[in-house]
């Protein structure tokens, strides 16, 4: 590939899909006054000779802070759908995403996905809500679909990849946003309880959250504080985020995940044949 040095003042960076963050700016301009650029960011030319960004905003605002008048970038050549994948497929593959900012490139991509491989035309006369949400549905389930053409690309499970676009569709709209700085972002736990919730819940959660002087710091906290200080913890609630708790921690092996699988799906299995059981004594 062939690597540029342009001037930082032709970069026309416009609007991203993950908000650039001053801290990590921080940390990627140290590393970069200390070792140098290690990886180019990448552009599209503009007739004008100007460039557009693609991937690596925080870069870009790095050099700039250092008050370099250039920085290194390799040219892209493609349309806007492939040139939109790149710049998601190269966030999603750093280890820094908050669950939200993941959740939020992976519903890009699959719009884009959607957009590339558009379903069968028919005589739909449902709304547009229902058949975008119809055709959401049918690209994340059928064979070779936007899930596991993306788990393959990615190295991401398939699992992940439906939780996570569950995780910002199904928020109120602005919430994404404003939540983008909050460690509710860091937590997918908080993020799946969220969407749990109706959306005008939501937005009374997210007040709590980003309140002024005593930001709530998970959302069962902000639920809490929304009952009354003096309302009583539902017991189930407290073992639920318990289990959860230990499920999502780092030092919970994949193995001991299993065997509490197995456990539960022995449960169910004993459930039913008692069931069934009684189902026969009563006749």
């Amino acid at each position: 590939m062939n690597v540029l040095s342009i001037p930082l003042a032709d970069i026309e960076i416009g609007e991203r899909l993950r908000p650039i963050n001053p801290a990590f700016v921080e940390l990627v301009a140290a590393s970069m006054a200390e070792r140098g650029q290690d990886t180019p960011i990448r552009v599209t030319a503009q007739p004008n000779g100007k460039y557009t960004l693609i991937a690596g905003a925080h870069r870009v605002v790095a050099a700039l802070q250092l008050g370099w008048n250039t920085i290194n970038a390799i040219p892209f050549e493609g349309d806007e759908h492939a040139a939109k994948l790149l710049e998601i497929d190269e966030n999603l593959m750093r280890q820094e995403l908050s669950a939200l900012d993941r959740a939020a490139f992976l519903a890009e991509r699959q719009r884009i996905y959607q957009l590339q491989h558009p379903p069968e035309k028919g005589g739909d006369r449902r709304s547009k809500k229902a058949r975008d949400q119809s055709e959401a549905r049918f690209a994340l389930m059928r064979p070779g679909s936007f899930t596991r053409e993306t788990a393959a690309k990615l190295g991401l499970s398939q699992r992940l990849i439906q939780m996570s676009i569950a995780r910002v569709t199904g928020l109120a709209p602005g919430l994404r946003e404003r939540l983008a700085t909050h460690p509710v972002s860091q937590s997918g736990r908080d993020l799946d309880r969220l969407i749990e919730l109706n959306q005008g819940l939501q937005t009374q959660v997210a007040e709590e959250l980003l309140h002024p002087d005593r930001p709530a710091k998970t959302v069962n906290a902000a639920l809490a504080r929304l009952r009354g200080a003096d309302a009583e913890v539902d017991p189930t609630e407290a073992q639920y985020a318990r289990f959860l708790a230990i499920w999502d921690g780092p030092k919970t092996t994949t193995a001991a995940k299993q065997r509490i699988m197995d456990r539960v799906a022995a449960d169910i299995r004993a459930t039913l044949l008692a069931g069934r059981h009684a189902g026969k004594a009563g006749e």
